[in-house]
């Protein structure tokens, strides 16, 4: 690579760094690099420096800016529907009759909940926090449905805290369907909110198998607080608009990649 001549002083560069991505609310390190003239190697030391900071959170290659995760989980719920009831229908396949089922929150677990109710699956013990979901699981009363209580997360519909914790420790089941808000091949899974990690991590903690229900548009993202690896996943069902990189890194490090 050719040198800049002028090069800009390391504390300006990342200054010019942090208004590319406060503009963009993402980058590469490989636009990064073309960008300010300098190798690679650089970009990721200037990009540690802002995580540091707090600034942003570093991805698969690069980074965003750290709120943007946070301003996602709020958006619309209708958004990418059609790839959620995918997955959900997928993920029918995995449930048995006469299994016991942890089901996780938010809008892909409501997509499954409503796949579950519409199936001929018997005899399912069913455990969740999500209050949508509870509501879902009142058309099939031959399920048996036990409700986790503790601290409500408001605007998200599901208690977490540490009675939802203490409750979930009476408990063991087959399957765990987690979802996520963030999936990165590096930083693993994330989620903006320490008290939803904590919660997603304790139904891993109870489950024999844990089942990662996620679309496409969740990848490269890294939120706050991080609750496991993708190693302790069992299998991970994802919509077929993933990258191929990101399915052959997925199968070298999960049990079974599933695309709905």
């Amino acid at each position: 690579m050719q040198k800049n001549p002028n090069p800009l002083f390391a504390e300006e560069r990342k200054r010019k760094i942090m208004n590319f991505i406060k503009t963009n609310t993402r980058c590469s390190v490989s636009e990064l690099a073309k960008l300010f003239d300098i190798t690679p190697a650089t970009i990721r030391s200037d990009l540690r420096e802002l995580e540091k900071n707090g600034s942003i959170i570093r991805t698969h290659g690069g980074a965003v800016l750290r709120n943007k995760i946070e301003q996602e989980e709020v958006l619309d719920n209708r958004k990418n529907d059609d790839k959620k009831m995918k997955i959900a229908q997928s993920a029918i396949a995995y449930v048995h009759d006469g299994d016991t089922l942890a089901l996780d929150t938010g809008t892909t677990a409501l997509a499954f909940a409503n796949a579950l109710i519409q199936s001929s699956k018997k005899n399912l013990k069913i455990i969740t926090s999500d209050l949508m979901l509870l509501h879902t699981f009142e058309k099939r009363q031959d399920f048996e449905i036990i409700s986790i209580g503790g601290e409500i997360r408001h605007g998200f519909h599901f208690a977490c805290g540490d009675i939802a914790i203490r409750m979930l420790s009476a408990f063991h089941v087959d399957k765990f369907f987690l979802t996520t808000s963030a999936i990165d091949l590096v930083q693993g899974l994330t989620t903006p909110n320490a008290g939803t990690a904590h919660l997603k991590a304790k139904m891993m903690a109870i489950a024999n198998e844990t089942i990662l229900l996620v679309d496409s548009t969740k990848f490269n993202k890294v939120c706050f607080c991080k609750f496991a690896d993708l190693s302790q996943l069992s299998r991970i069902i994802v919509d077929d608009a993933i990258e191929h990189e990101q399915q052959e890194h997925l199968r070298k490090t999960i049990q079974e990649v599933i695309l709905a």
